[in-house]
């Protein structure tokens, strides 16, 4: 049976997705674009620079007191720096994606800069040490931070726009979404995980930590027993 172009016409509005446009200022279509397909490939994103930032993060005091000859404090000094500086940018990313070029454009140019920075970083590692070894690492290790202020305030808040906030079941698969993203965000938070990059900044050594392993026992023993002075030790 033929259908005329009115009888048709309420099923693609109904396919729009109101109060929302693509990159081009398209009306969006929810069998194109959005959902699970757009937010699993931003999680992954997310995976990939939350890699590369605290596999920076974790070797930089050996890359500086071993490499680059600096002392324990002045490393120490140097990934502080770094540290704040990359704590604080994400403060102007967001300002300048909110106020000027909005998240999607943000994200774009905070990944090529993030992308170039890794690339000059591995770069500098192979040259031979001299003077222009220390200034293009530090170069490109800031290069890095500047990437990671631009895309860490805006990723979050894009991935969720990938769903209907109108919608019922976008509603639930945005929930959904968050608990994914926090999931991966924070794998790196287990005791265990803390305890190794610890030991590997030289902040908690191995031996130190065994030498006091008995106050792990003594924090979990029972009341009872921390009173009567019956812990066991091994």
């Amino acid at each position: 049976m033929a259908t005329s172009p009115d009888t048709q016409t309420p099923l693609l509005d109904d396919d729009v997705v109101e109060g929302a446009v693509d990159y081009y200022g398209h009306p969006v279509r929810r069998f194109s674009s959005g959902g699970w397909r757009s937010a699993l490939f931003i999680i992954w994103v997310e995976v990939a620079e939350r890699v590369a930032y605290y596999g920076i993060s974790s070797n930089l005091i050996s890359f500086l007191t071993g490499p680059l000859g600096q002392s324990t404090a002045t490393a120490a000094k140097n990934v502080n720096i770094w540290s704040g500086t990359a704590s604080l940018l994400p403060l102007l990313g967001a300002f300048v994606a909110d106020s000027f070029v909005g998240r999607y454009r943000t994200i774009v140019a905070a990944s090529l800069l993030y992308i170039l920075g890794l690339g000059l970083l591995t770069l500098s590692a192979v040259l031979p040490s001299s003077q222009l070894q220390v200034l293009l690492f530090f170069f490109s290790l800031y290069l890095v931070a500047v990437g990671q202020g631009g895309h860490k305030p805006c990723v979050q808040a894009f991935g969720a726009d990938q769903f209907d906030r109108h919608d019922p079941e976008e509603c639930k698969a945005k929930c959904s979404f968050f608990n994914w993203w926090y999931f991966v965000r924070n794998w790196r938070c287990t005791p265990f995980a803390i305890a190794l990059e610890e030991e590997s900044r030289g902040t908690l050594p191995h031996q130190s930590s065994e030498q006091f392993k008995f106050l792990n026992k003594a924090l979990l023993a029972p009341d009872d027993l921390k009173k009567n002075g019956k812990l066991l030790y091994h």
